[in-house]
């Protein structure tokens, strides 16, 4: 997963999706998007879960991409604005709840 703070909600690889559980078979891509590779459709879920280490939050919305669409699950504002603070130093990433 890549931390991406100029993505405002978590979205999931559809490989990523599959091992949490999430059936991608299953979802509706409707939500349209726009990023820097273009434009795509996403499916909208909600997270029951998400834990890094120590850290987490409960009922995270966030999307899962159509399979094919994204090599890695990015973690956007959706989750890091719910923690106390994070930081990036080097090649450190220190999340605070």
């Amino acid at each position: 997963m890549l931390v991406d703070t100029g993505a405002s909600i978590v979205t999931l690889s559809a490989s990523d999706a599959e091992l949490v559980g999430l059936h991608t078979a299953n979802l509706h891509y409707t939500e349209p998007i726009s990023t820097a590779n273009g434009n795509s459709l996403m499916a909208p879920v909600q997270l029951e879960n998400i834990v890094i280490g120590p850290v987490g939050a409960a009922s995270v919305t966030a999307f899962v991409a159509q399979p094919g669409k994204l090599e890695y699950s990015l973690l956007g504002m959706r989750f890091l604005g719910r923690l106390k603070s994070f930081e990036v130093s080097g090649d450190t990433l220190t999340l605070r709840n």
